[in-house]
């Protein structure tokens, strides 16, 4: 709080500039891509961008690694740009150790290019080289399509790529993988039959928020993965097609998917969503649904291991095993580990032809399943998929599938991702806190029974509530504000995510709105300024409601002291301080609802950057008083407080897109236990 001496603000700055540099050498080059871009086309910037991602690739596999590749919406195809060939079949996009691929920019046409949202600013790659793909809405019929019999074999490729190369944000479409087999000499790997999405061989690629669709191979139609070790984080494989492998095929591979989804995929003989060979894959929080095979209509396996954590399997389809197989064509077997998953709504889940072992626990299996904690009961999804007859439902042939939604129904709270609001059911799943009680439950989103959902989402901040003991509940927030709609909209935006709604008010709106139907009021930073309270009204209004309330930063400060309180102005300093010092480290402030993990030293980065206001109590606490965190190595001044069990200072100014994940952690802590004057050590 007090002055900087010269000497210590050119070590600050020194230090600055080290970092910056030693920054700027990590991140490294950064090349643009942009198939609207009308400037120079050299990729330096928005405006001079490469319209083609061939020539980007190209620039960046000439270049110093690590090399950043943004790409703008719109599609791009293999076959187009400097060496390129129109219309070669091979052409693929390859990926380079070193290079992270991120799809999702707006773009030039954009008033910030750099604004990045993967589902309003679409990037495709496509295998359509003649742009005259006819829609398939079944994907058994992808392979005859006589529109597609000039596409790519492999619209991505990755060959020997180790895990530095990175590709986020982009769509997965049009690839055909129906060529014939190449040279004598290590066959496998010159296939063009395989991947039709993507083909990877000898590669450790990382993917994330990629989505494969309508793609068609003989082997691996989303994806075919040899000698490989790629993962994936939140992709999806849809109405992809292949004989075997209809959304992924794994060879002597071991991927790593988390919370990824395979929906309406399709294999004429194995493996409708996955088909695994010599293969140890493992997925956790994975949904498949609605995929259909011969043998196997989620996964087939043959001499593999995998490893199936919280996925949930739905509605699949197979003559022989509707969501899983084990199949030793050599009398190989395979072994199979299913923890906390839900396999249900076909009957017939599981089927082997061996002596491969299945062993499942804490899972609801349809038709019921040997293990420890294993249920067979209605599964309770909140609105399953199904099989639409597209307007002939007496020619089963041309059914294709609608996604369903397979969160758990909830009395408490489910979310609902149309929404993107926690709603409330009127019976509960029997699969909430039904799961493996060693298992990890800490990042459902509380209340909850402290043990885990089976299923897909169980163990996530999307996990379905359930009732707990303890006297607390998620409250109604009236957040108040002044001017920053998007602050405010931020706020709004966490609290609802962790089930507590929250409404905006302007402050020249406060004295008309009841506020009595409220569990909690909060008072924004940019309501700053005493002055700005000129209505009595409105500080009465708060002040009359009884609600426990929360002062945001300057805002908070100065209502504060409107009121007469020790927390308010003009007790305290300002400055730009991210962290805190927990004073009681003991204090259940910092383990409920939420867990935060105290370091020895206290020591507690809430934001990235941000103003603050730090209230200054030496060497006496008033009475009415309780310090909850202390500016670091400043004992004195104190940005966390609260007065009269009441009223709490939260000094911090910046929005909940600068709070680290502690930060939002202690937020929610400090919200609902406020709401429910619950301050119990």
């Amino acid at each position: 709080m007090g002055l900087v001496r010269p000497l210590r603000t050119v070590r600050v700055i020194l230090v600055l500039l080290i970092t910056a540099m030693i920054c700027l050498s990590a991140h490294g080059k950064v090349i643009y891509v942009d198939a609207d871009a009308t400037g120079a086309n050299g990729g330096t910037s928005w405006a001079n961008a490469y319209v083609y991602l061939q020539d980007a690739l190209a620039d960046a596999n000439d270049s110093d690694k690590p090399v950043e590749i943004r790409v703008a919406q719109g599609t791009y195809k293999p076959d187009q740009g400097v060496d390129q060939t129109l219309g070669d079949r091979q052409a693929t996009f390859l990926l380079i150790s070193g290079v992270k691929l991120r799809g999702g920019f707006a773009g030039s046409v954009a008033l910030d290019p750099n604004v990045r949202d993967v589902e309003l600013h679409v990037t495709i790659l496509s295998g359509d080289l003649n742009s005259d793909d006819v829609e398939v809405v079944n994907p058994d019929f992808l392979a005859d399509e006589p529109s597609r019999a000039e596409n790519s074999y492999h619209v991505v490729t990755g060959r020997s790529t180790d895990e530095t190369a990175v590709m986020e944000g982009f769509v997965i479409t049009g690839g055909n993988a129906d060529g014939p087999l190449l040279g004598d000499e290590d066959v496998d790997k010159l296939r063009l039959q395989s991947g039709g999405g993507m083909n990877n061989w000898g590669s450790s690629p990382a993917l994330a928020d990629c989505t494969f669709t309508r793609n068609s191979a003989s082997y691996g139609g989303g994806m075919r993965n040899s000698e490989s070790t790629p993962t994936l984080t939140n992709c999806t494989f849809s109405r992809n097609l292949a004989t075997s492998g209809g959304g992924m095929l794994n060879e002597n591979s071991r991927p790593t998917l988390t919370r990824c989804a395979f929906s309406g995929n399709s294999a004429l003989r194995l493996g409708g969503g996955m088909l695994n060979e010599n293969s140890d894959p493992s997925l956790a929080n994975c949904t498949l649904s609605g995929n259909s095979a011969v043998t196997g209509g989620g996964i087939s396996n043959y001499a593999s291991s995998p490893t199936l954590t919280n996925c949930t399997f739905a509605q699949n389809s197979a003559e022989y095993g509707s969501a899983l197989v084990c199949n030793s064509l050599q009398g190989i077997s395979s072994d199979v580990e299913l923890i906390n998953c839900i396999l249900w709504d076909r009957g017939d889940e599981i089927w082997k032809t061996d002596d491969s072992s299945i062993m499942a626990r804490y899972s609801n299996i349809q038709g019921g399943f040997p293990g420890q904690g294993n249920v067979n009961v209605d599964a309770g999804f909140a609105n399953p998929g199904y099989w639409d007859p597209n307007g002939t439902p007496a020619n089963p042939n041309d059914d294709f599938w609608r996604d369903g939604d397979y969160h758990l129904k909830s009395e408490t709270g489910r979310w609902d991702p149309n929404s993107e609001s926690w709603v409330q059911d009127e019976v509960n799943s029997p699969c909430l806190d039904a799961g493996d009680p060693n298992s990890d439950w800490s990042g459902e989103t509380w209340p909850h029974g402290e043990r885990i959902n089976m299923g897909a989402y169980g163990g996530t901040r999307q996990a379905s509530m359930s009732l707990q003991a303890g006297g607390m509940s998620l409250p109604r927030v009236a957040y108040i504000f002044s001017h920053k709609t998007e602050v405010a909209e931020s706020f709004q935006s966490l609290l609802g995510s962790y089930g507590c709604p929250t409404t905006l008010i302007r402050r020249a709106d406060v004295a008309a709105t009841p506020l009595d139907t409220y569990d909690l009021v909060i008072v924004a930073n940019d309501t700053r300024y005493e002055t700005t309270w000129s209505d009595p009204n409105t500080v009465a209004a708060i002040e009359d409601s009884g609600k426990p309330a929360i002062g945001l930063g300057k805002g908070g400060y100065d209502f504060y002291g409107l009121l007469g309180l020790s927390i308010g102005s003009p007790n305290g300093g300002h400055g730009s301080k991210n962290s805190i010092e927990a004073i009681d480290p003991n204090s259940s402030l910092f383990s409920t609802p939420y867990h935060i993990e105290i370091p020895r030293d206290r020591v507690l980065q809430l934001y990235t950057e941000t103003k603050h206001v730090g209230l200054y109590f030496w060497p006496t606490i008033p009475e009415t008083v309780t310090v909850l965190g202390r500016e670091v190595n400043d004992v004195g001044f104190f940005p966390l407080a609260m007065e009269h069990d009441r009223y709490l200072l939260w000094g911090f100014a910046e929005s909940p897109q600068k709070m680290t994940e502690v930060g939002k952690r202690l937020f929610l802590n400090i919200v609902i236990r406020t709401a429910n004057r619950n301050w119990g050590s």
